[in-house]
């Protein structure tokens, strides 16, 4: 009797340690759940509290389901949505976020569906919040269909939903190459609407140059260049791409200059590199010599990056001294080529 008290006294003063060492060094309790055998105490030591009949506060509940998520094991994050539904506990926003995130990680959309109905119960006046977060894991998850069909429930509920939500649910769309899905998505976006934000212009651009159409392209870079937009690199990446592939590179070029104007207190070599790739793809090793003029004359450094692409398209335009040359260099630069580029070599030299 002697030992169940003092096990249980013991258990009762470790999980409390915890919660006052969390009130301090929140970081500290969520790096020792996170070890798979810390995880596996801390649950005992909650179960004999439960078992117990000890009063469990939210903390615990919420360092718990830190813990667990971390961990990432399904059944474990089950356990966490079977603690809302049979327990008397309200979780926070933030503990919503947690486990929302970690069933999407896991591919548990059912369950994840669920727990967003719990989440809007439990906080009716914060139904946008919880639903960005739910939105953007099943966007990240491909789940596309399923956030879509929420999506105009919100709408017809009367919710407004602002740029984030379309970002998010574009970018999904674009990523599973739904495009016309994607572009009837942005009309709708715009009629509700007026000032559509930096990510949506950019998705818009990702996906119109996805399917090669050049007049929605200008379009949307009108638009950019008049609100003075940046253009994320993926966008840009894109952008060059189709110029390239339709043999304008004059205006491949020409964005090249807008990106370096746009990143003039520090010009990064990556977007010459990306030029660079694009130009090589379409078998123009001539453009290329321009701009290994401009990095010269602008002073920048080639990484490992630039040489593995000046080793491969060279070899590819059946420039064999040239990209020999370069491989050359590259290695008295201690810089590793890859694999790629030294199978590029090896054919070439084997075309003499």
């Amino acid at each position: 009797m002697f030992i169940n008290k003092s096990i249980f006294l013991f258990s009762y003063l470790f999980v409390n340690f915890y919660l006052l060492f969390n009130r301090y060094f929140s970081y500290g309790v969520d790096g020792m759940l996170a070890g798979a055998s810390t995880v596996f105490f801390s649950k005992k030591i909650f179960d004999k509290m439960v078992k117990k009949k000890v009063v469990i506060t939210k903390e615990t509940y919420s360092t718990l389901v830190k813990g667990l998520c971390k961990k990432g094991n399904s059944s474990d994050i089950r356990e966490c949505c079977d603690f809302i539904r049979n327990k008397n506990w309200l979780p926070t926003l933030n503990d919503y976020r947690t486990l929302i995130n970690s069933l999407c990680k896991n591919n548990m959309v059912v369950e994840s569906l669920s727990l967003f109905e719990h989440a809007m119960m439990d906080y009716p006046h914060e139904v946008t919040e919880i639903f960005y977060c739910f939105f953007e894991n099943l966007c990240g998850i491909e789940f596309t269909k399923t956030t879509r069909f929420l999506f105009h429930e919100l709408l017809e509920h009367g919710y407004r939903l602002d740029q984030v939500a379309y970002s998010h649910l574009l970018s999904g769309l674009c990523k599973e190459n739904r495009f016309s899905e994607a572009f009837v998505m942005s009309n709708t976006m715009l009629a509700n609407i007026t000032t559509p934000n930096v990510d949506i212009y950019n998705v818009l651009l990702h996906g119109y140059c996805a399917v090669n159409d050049l007049t929605k392209v200008k379009e949307v870079f009108g638009a950019i260049l008049k609100k003075n937009i940046t253009i994320y690199t993926s966008s840009y990446s894109k952008f060059v791409s189709l110029m390239c592939n339709e043999g304008r590179y004059r205006y491949a070029f020409s964005l090249k200059d807008l990106m370096v104007k746009q990143s003039s207190s520090h010009i990064d070599i990556t977007l010459y590199n990306i030029l660079m790739f694009h130009l090589f793809a379409s078998k123009n090793s001539v453009f290329v010599d321009t701009i290994l003029d401009e990095i010269q004359e602008k002073r920048l450094e080639f990484d490992d990056v630039t040489y593995n692409f000046l080793v491969y398209g060279f070899s590819n335009c059946e420039s064999e001294s040239r990209s020999v040359y370069y491989l050359t260099e590259m290695m008295s630069k201690e810089l590793k080529p890859s694999n790629r580029s030294l199978r590029a070599v090896v054919r070439s030299l084997f075309r003499r």
